[in-house]
């Protein structure tokens, strides 16, 4: 491989190949071709997934979320150490994507900060006062039992009510009861199903509790993205944003 004249460190290395096609080696190889791939894989997983520091922290918040729209890919953090003379060092952190090292001339970088407010603070404006929804799996047996007994208890009653029967005083109280409590009991609630519990708190108030990784997760369940473009970002989202939203525990899942 080799740079063209006058270029780069950031500018991309050419690949010169031979009369017989295959790339003109100079020198013994660093890696082996196998070795060569391997690092080739774990770079792009790192693209896709996020690089972790050796303190296992994740250096890219709201990877999958922020895209550069000309190429659609992720936008991550890198971030550069250069020692200076005292022997201190200066970390230059810049959100790029990985457009950045296969175009001739780079892609754009951004400062993290800014941009990680930016999301935060559009997603806020257009989601914050949707209310937090958690999906729940409710077993209907419970209900289905009570129902049942309630019903066998009433037409107890009901027939020692008939014409010709003893029955003690204040059947007819006893009637009025369990049929209230009958009453009470929705059909629907007899049945295994989903059901929707608000949690009385917006997402606004979710998201300052929980912090930006809370974010992040929830912005990629919803599908949401934020397209970072020359001159301005979008926030896009799905019409079915509210139902994307709602937290779907896997029930059936966790009695595994």
């Amino acid at each position: 491989m080799i740079r063209p004249p006058r270029a780069k460190s950031k500018d991309i290395s050419r690949i010169v190949y031979g009369s017989d096609g295959q790339p003109i080696r100079l020198a013994p190889p660093l890696f082996t071709d196998r070795e060569f791939d391997e690092i080739q894989d774990r770079l792009q997983h790192n693209v896709k997934h996020g690089r972790r520091s050796s303190k296992k922290r994740k250096l890219s918040l709201f990877l999958g979320v922020i895209k550069r729209g000309v190429c659609g890919t992720n936008m991550y953090k890198h971030v550069t150490a250069k020692k200076r003379k005292d022997g201190s060092v200066r970390r230059h952190a810049r959100l790029r994507c990985s457009s950045y090292t296969k175009e001739p001339y780079g892609a754009p970088t951004y400062d993290p900060d800014e941009m990680y407010g930016a999301l935060a603070g559009t997603a806020l404006d257009q989601l914050g006062g949707f209310e937090v929804v958690h999906r729940a799996y409710a077993r209907g047996a419970e209900n289905l039992a009570r129902a049942t007994e309630l019903q066998a208890s009433i037409k107890h009653y009901m027939d020692g009510l008939a014409p010709g029967s003893s029955f003690a005083v204040g059947a007819q109280e006893t009637l009025q009861k369990l049929g209230a409590e009958l009453g009470s009991i929705a059909p629907e609630s007899t049945k295994d199903r989903w059901i929707y519990k608000p949690l009385g708190l917006t997402y606004s108030q979710h998201w300052s509790q929980l912090g930006a990784d809370q974010m992040e997760k929830e912005l990629l369940r919803a599908g949401i993205t934020f397209v970072v473009h020359q001159e301005q970002c979008d926030l896009l989202i799905p019409d079915d944003v509210k139902s994307r939203l709602i937290v779907k525990d896997d029930y059936f899942k966790k009695k595994l």
